[in-house]
């Protein structure tokens, strides 16, 4: 159903934002589920890609996921856009602000509003961690960045699930969490981005307003009896939405990502050196895959990861044959004997 009179109308209209947070009771609840067994899972557990991500990394990354078959999720402040998640967030309020006057008389605009702002309250309050890709396995501009000019891609399986790997309990997946599984990243502010399909990031089919709307409707109708399932599915969404969202002037990454948020616990959090911080070190999560409980949002024994092939970044002469000797025997010495290792295509001396 289209809610906007006229879809890119702008409103004059100018909605102060009062301080909205969580309630203790919601926060004591939100703590308390991470350790029971979440009631709702989703009838499909992936983004059926057409092709699987490449993570691009350096000689030092590269023997660390293998011996250790661990990915790093790094903090989005770490990155190099620092404030991504809260900017999507900020972004998707002021472009629902200047649409509000647009919507038709009986829009459940009073409803999205509170919860929009709700929303946008509690993202600011929590830690986002990323595992970045492409889908691109031979794309220059990460060579020459992310795999420090000689680096590696390593291509993983798409359809393959993803845990935090921590201490003990295993944890469960509670609300206000991305699922765990890879999902193509947009571009652009809400009133002018568009979905990895072409649509619009704001109404549409793909739009996350025009979801909004249509749930709140249809709650407001009784047909949404569950309250605690509708605002899983609509959290789900919105953080499908502003996790996985770029300035536009990042487009040419084409990236897929991984997101997790920090669980209210210690032994989860580890620093390294490097990355986009002012202080020089970058906080991450450590990721396995596994697949054995899909409940779980953490595990406590790492598993080997779904790695497809290994392609050795841009090199000129004999010495790429060596690399793929080194590569494979590598990956054969630590439980990947399988996995295939090539070379890039592009001639660039890095």
């Amino acid at each position: 159903m289209g809610w906007l009179h006229h879809e890119h109308a702008q409103s004059d209209q100018n909605l102060t934002m009062g301080p909205h947070s969580r309630t203790d009771a919601r926060a004591a609840e939100r703590t308390a589920r991470w350790h029971e067994p979440h009631p709702y899972q989703p009838e499909r557990r992936y983004v059926d890609f057409a092709i699987n991500p490449w993570h691009y990394t350096t000689w030092g990354g590269l023997e660390g996921i293998v011996t250790g078959n661990l990915l790093w999720a790094s903090e989005s402040g770490g990155l190099n856009d620092p404030s991504e998640v809260v900017r999507a967030a900020d972004s998707l309020l002021r472009t629902w602000e200047a649409s509000i006057d647009n919507l038709v008389p009986d829009a459940p605009r009073d409803e999205v509003d509170r919860w929009l702002r709700d929303m946008t309250a509690t993202v600011t309050e929590q830690r986002f961690f990323f595992v970045s890709a492409c889908f691109d396995g031979d794309k220059l501009q990460h060579w020459k960045s992310y795999a420090g000019g000689r680096g590696y891609a390593i291509e993983l399986d798409r359809d393959a699930e993803y845990r935090l790997l921590g201490p003990a309990p295993t944890l469960h997946r509670p609300g206000f969490t991305p699922y765990p599984w890879w999902r193509a990243v947009t571009y652009g502010d809400y009133d002018t981005g568009h979905s990895a399909r072409g649509g619009s990031l704001f109404h549409g089919s793909d739009g996350i307003v025009e979801h909004l709307l249509d749930e709140f409707a249809a709650k407001s109708r009784g047909l949404r009896p569950d309250e605690i399932a509708f605002g899983e599915h609509l959290e789900a969404a919105y953080l499908s939405s502003v996790c996985f969202n770029k300035h536009s002037a990042y487009s040419e990454e084409e990236e897929t990502r991984l997101a997790f948020i920090k669980p209210p616990f210690e032994g989860f959090v580890h620093h390294r050196d490097g990355g986009f911080s002012p202080s020089g070190r970058t906080a991450y999560l450590k990721v396995t895959a596994d697949q054995s409980d899909l409940r779980a949002y953490s595990v406590t024994e790492v598993q080997p990861l779904p790695i497809r092939s290994v392609r050795i970044g841009p090199r000129y002469g004999t010495e790429v044959s060596g690399e793929i000797a080194t590569v494979t025997a590598l990956l054969r010495d630590n439980g990947y004997p399988d996995v295939s290792v090539d070379a890039s295509s592009i001639p660039y001396r890095g």
